[in-house]
């Protein structure tokens, strides 16, 4: 069951993206949507998933590192591109409202094609592992 619902929030998440940038649906009603399928997903595979993991390996003891650890590479790769960001110059001071946009639909952009990325592997790799 933990599968089939992540599966149908990563499945949220695309489905929601691709009819944004077909048009049919709004700015704001995109990121509720993603901001949901992204949560059911990290819900979901935060606590019960690991717990099922050490469940069936037979291990003894506590999941609290594998969550740790977990949070710690999300926290991880928001630092990396916070940093990336200051110190490339990015959205630096004096630049134009142009320069501004165009940085802005950059990031967009990349978001985008990371999401379609990162969200059909995790698709493939949940559909299979089911």
């Amino acid at each position: 069951a933990m599968l089939s619902v992540m599966i149908a929030a990563i499945c949220l998440a695309l489905v929601a993206t691709g009819a944004w940038q077909l048009g049919l649906l709004g700015g704001g009603s995109w990121q509720l949507l993603l901001g949901t399928g992204v949560f059911l997903c990290y819900a979901t595979m935060g606590t019960p998933f690991y717990e099922r993991l050490l469940a069936a390996t037979r291990t003894e003891g506590t999941i609290a590192l594998l969550v740790f650890l977990s949070d710690f590479g999300g926290y991880l790769v928001s630092l990396a591109l916070l940093l990336a960001k200051s110190l490339s110059g990015v959205g630096g001071g004096a630049a134009s409202a142009a320069d501004r946009a165009r940085e802005a639909e950059a990031a967009l952009s990349l978001f985008i094609r990371v999401l379609w990325g990162a969200g059909g592997a995790m698709l493939v790799l949940l559909v299979v592992a089911k």
